[in-house]
């Protein structure tokens, strides 16, 4: 993967210290921030591949860092807290968290989704300005527009767009699962199928993360989400994305 750049803000110049001293001995580049201020001070200067992103942080909490970098930038965040707490960690995956691991933790679990997170996001990163193309139909990809309803998918950029102006970026994870929606409309996908194509391993039937997802997505897409139109729960077997879907293709230059 070479050498990827990694932000770990926390506090606590503890954890700070061992975090970022154990990622280095793990030949990742990796930069530190105490809050919210000093974390937007380095996504702008800086290249920034995942976030390890503690909950509790003086000023904006870690929530709410969350939920804004998820709108606006997309990058791989690892939610790490002292509240291993169900709630907790759904509401930090609800706000835009790809992955969440609660203190004390083993180093060696952490450098795994690390890791794993890494992977996916290379993987189905689609970055219009950096990606080097591999094949015609990869650029033939990016260039896709995806119209359903009132919005607009961008594919090169991962932003959903509608028509009232209202702008998202999803993160490259709610970015797969959407791009999975919109190649089957008004098909019902099992949640077999949506792991697979999304994520490419089998899951526990008590894993979630798909369901949070979907939440994710409701909320940027519906009206009402307790009365969801859009992407439809389809009981005993998985989602269903209730929408006529138009695709066209930016031509440039």
């Amino acid at each position: 993967m070479g050498f990827k750049h990694i932000v770990v803000v926390d506090d606590d110049p503890d954890i700070q210290e061992l975090l970022v001293e154990y990622l280095q001995d793990q030949n990742f580049v990796v930069s530190s921030a105490e809050n919210a201020q000093q974390l937007d001070h380095v996504i702008g200067t800086e290249d920034i591949d995942l976030i390890i992103l503690d909950l509790m942080l003086p000023g904006e909490d870690g929530y709410s860092i969350c939920r804004r970098l998820s709108v606006t930038h997309g990058i791989p965040m690892l939610m790490l807290t002292a509240n291993g707490d169900d709630i907790s960690r759904i509401v930090g995956l609800e706000m835009g968290a790809d992955d969440y691991m609660a203190k004390p933790f083993n180093p060696r679990v952490l450098l795994a989704k690390i890791k794993a997170l890494l992977r996916r996001s290379e993987k189905r990163s689609i970055n219009a300005e950096t990606a080097v193309p591999v094949s015609s139909v990869i650029t033939h990809e990016q260039n896709k527009l995806s119209h359903f309803e009132h919005w607009t998918l961008n594919h090169a950029n991962r932003q959903l767009n509608h028509t009232n102006g209202d702008t998202f970026v999803l993160s490259s994870q709610d970015f797969h699962l959407m791009v999975t929606l919109l190649a089957f409309p008004n098909q019902e996908l099992s949640r077999d199928v949506l792991y697979d194509k999304t994520r490419g391993h089998e899951h526990s039937p008590y894993e979630r993360s798909l369901d949070v997802q979907i939440s994710r997505l409701r909320q940027r897409l519906e009206v009402d989400v307790k009365q969801p139109k859009l992407i439809q729960t389809v009981r005993g077997v998985g989602y269903l994305l209730c929408a006529n879907v138009k695709v066209k293709y930016q031509s440039y230059g």
